[in-house]
């Protein structure tokens, strides 16, 4: 090939590479290329970033705002069941056998009678008197942004709809220790109860359970073996009294290996069933053979806000001062154990345990306390109260209701009419002085409010009212995602319930 031919032949060449593509970037196109790449991908990054910050903030707040929902409902059902086969007033309620030589109600309890029974009711109110305020500490967190959490007992048979008909066995064989070898109550288990209870059993003992599981946790709730429960009879005449059961596991027996099977709920040494002959006619049970009652269990449940290390060592009445226990707790879900946040307040069910009674206060049976909100800040509860025609003494006549006038007064949630600004439950919540009391609630209203976990705003709005929009962290709190955002976010949920069982109370 000649040269000039060969010049031309890679000309030709270079031009057909050019056209497919196949020519390199220059030095300066590759570092105008790169930087022009990363500036997109750091766009792409900060907007990904930004992005994901989003989603996790809105993820918690949905979250804080889902368990706020709950927190309520499950209020709300407590509320509505409020006084359920349980009296509305212990004091006042005329339906109550007593013994003859006695004014008392609880004439069937021997001294001292446990405080929830003293003051079983179906509603029963302490105005600013959640447990957290009690803590010297990190209760005036609450105070000094003008919170102060109510906390509120609720009397009712929570743990079953049934009643359950028993025969009243008075010399009760093979009793177990600290109870009564006087009386025992046995089942019928020929009705619908007693099939429900033999139901529970074979599926309990069915999954491996011990005989009686399923039937102690109607009369027991909670596993603690020391706590202790009540029980309201009812007689044949339409009168009922209140007798305390067995702690633990001695509460009740069943034995379902004979047919049919014996289901036996036994009771507190110091409680009696009253006869007819006690009561000189005014209820009670037989006093010669077999007498007929119908049981139903009697619970007090105690919702509260308080601290961690207060859940952690345990409910006490309200305003002892907190154990103070410091404890390791992970707050990051990492699995490690880091320090817990003071900051977080939590609300809580608990079942009141009737064998730690002092004469002011019960404290719960911790194995049956619920965490029911996380990072919970109130709890207040406004009320509406039928004044019309109380009774002139404790305990009051049996009368049939009469109205002249408007009779209901309304204490509101906040302002000046409010619980916590009057500073007293006298005539409203407790005691049970003549005139109206805790039996003459017909209607509740409630709020709750909980916070986002972490502070997410640099400043407060201002509030209206009492309603609550931010909440201040402990200052320097390092669990805080940013100092420079010390205040949370508040969601707050109000409702109205009407007291279905209350509203049968008109004495």
């Amino acid at each position: 090939m000649t040269r000039p031919a060969a010049r031309l032949y890679r000309a030709r060449r270079r031009s057909a590479q050019r056209a497919a593509g196949g020519a390199g970037f220059t030095l300066i196109e590759l570092v105008i290329s790169l930087v022009a790449g990363l500036m997109v991908a750091m766009a792409v990054m900060g907007v990904s970033k930004e992005a994901t910050t989003t989603f996790h903030e809105e993820v918690r707040v949905a979250g804080a705002e889902m368990g706020l929902r709950i927190a309520a409902e499950r209020l709300r059902l407590d509320l509505q069941r409020a006084s359920f086969m349980v009296t509305g007033n212990i004091a006042a309620d005329p339906l109550i056998a007593r013994a003859a030589s006695s004014t008392s109600n609880l004439s069937t309890i021997t001294a001292p009678v446990p405080y929830s029974m003293t003051y079983l009711s179906g509603v029963h109110i302490y105005p600013s008197g959640a447990y957290v305020l009690g803590d010297a500490t990190y209760g005036p967190e609450l105070t000094a942004q003008g919170l102060s959490p109510d906390a509120i007992d609720l009397g009712a048979n929570f743990s079953s709809s049934d009643e359950y008909v028993g025969a009243v066995t008075w010399t009760p064989a093979a009793a177990p220790a600290g109870c009564s070898t006087a009386a025992a109550i046995v089942l019928q288990m020929n009705t619908p109860a007693g099939w429900r209870i033999q139901n529970a059993e074979t599926a309990a003992q069915n999954a491996g359970l011990a005989a009686g599981k399923a039937m102690l946790a109607l009369f027991h709730p909670g596993t603690s073996t020391t706590s202790q429960f009540a029980l309201r009879l009812t007689d044949a005449s339409g009168r009922y009294q209140y007798v305390l059961g067995c702690p633990g596991s001695a509460a009740v027996s069943y034995n379902g290996a004979v047919t049919p099977p014996v289901a036996t709920i036994y009771i507190s040494a110091n409680s009696t069933i009253l006869s007819t002959v006690q009561t000189g006619g005014l209820g009670g049970v037989s006093g010669l053979g077999v007498g007929w009652v119908v049981a139903s269990p009697v619970e007090v449940v105690h919702w509260d806000v308080q601290t961690i290390d207060q859940l952690l060592t345990g409910q006490a009445p309200a305003g002892t001062a907190p154990v103070g226990q410091t404890y390791a707790y992970n707050v990051t879900g990492s699995g490690s154990a880091t320090t817990y946040d003071h900051d977080e307040f939590v609300l809580t069910r608990s079942y009141l345990d009737f064998s730690t009674c002092s004469a002011t206060s019960c404290a719960a049976d911790t194995t049956t306390t619920e965490v029911i909100a996380e990072y919970a800040v109130d709890l207040k509860f406004g009320i509406t109260v039928d004044t019309g025609t109380p009774c002139a003494a404790i305990p009051c006549a049996i009368a049939a209701p009469s109205y002249t006038t408007n009779p209901f007064t309304y204490y509101p949630i906040d302002g000046p009419t409010s619980l916590s600004t009057l500073g007293t439950t006298t005539a409203v919540t407790w005691p049970g002085t003549a005139g109206a009391g805790p039996q003459r609630i017909r209607d509740m209203q409630f709020r709750v409010a909980t916070r986002s976990p972490f502070g997410d705003r640099p400043g407060t709005l201002p509030g209206v009212g009492t309603y609550k929009y931010r909440y201040q962290l402990t200052p320097g709190n390092a669990l805080h995602a940013n100092a420079a955002y010390p205040f949370a976010r508040v969601r707050e949920l109000a409702s109205e319930v009407t007291l279905p069982n209350q509203a049968r109370f008109y004495w």
